[in-house]
C-alpha cells in the first residue's frame, strides 16, 4: 500500500471495511443518529379526559383505575392547573385515607408542564 492509502485508512477506518461491513456500519451510524432524537408522540399518549379541581379525589382515582391511565389532568376552564398520577395514590391514601370530601384540587401536583406531541426528546450519547 502506498503511504497515501495507509494515511487515508488511519483517518477513516471505514475505508478498510468490505462492502457488506460498510453498509452495516453506515446503518448503525444512521440508527445512532436517529435514536438521539425521539418524538414524544412515540413515548406518550394524548390526554383524552380531564377533571375539575372541585371533583372528588375518589372520582379521579376511579377514572385512573377504570381507564388504566397513569395520570389525570386537573383543569380549570380547560387550562391544566394540576396533575394526579398513579404514583400519588399510595401517598394520598396514607395522608388522607381516601375519604369523601377531599377535592382533587386540594391534593394535586400543581402547574404541570405540558408540551406538544411533536416535541423532540433529545437524548445524549
Amino acid at each position: 500500500m502506498t503511504a497515501l492509502k495507509i494515511s487515508a485508512i488511519a483517518l477513516n477506518p471505514t475505508l478498510f471495511l468490505t462492502g457488506v461491513q460498510n453498509r452495516i456500519y453506515t446503518f448503525l451510524a444512521h440508527l445512532r443518529e436517529e435514536s438521539r432524537q425521539v418524538m414524544l408522540s412515540r413515548l406518550m399518549s394524548v390526554v383524552t379526559i380531564h377533571h375539575d379541581a372541585s371533583e372528588s379525589l375518589l372520582s379521579v382515582i376511579q377514572t385512573i383505575s377504570e381507564k388504566h391511565y397513569c395520570c389525570v389532568l386537573i383543569c380549570d376552564y380547560d387550562k391544566p392547573t394540576g396533575i394526579i398520577t398513579e404514583r400519588d395514590i399510595p401517598r394520598l391514601f396514607a395522608k388522607h385515607g381516601l375519604k369523601e370530601g377531599v377535592a382533587a384540587g386540594d391534593v394535586m401536583g400543581r402547574d404541570p408542564v405540558c408540551v406538544s406531541m411533536a416535541t423532540p426528546l433529545l437524548l445524549k450519547r
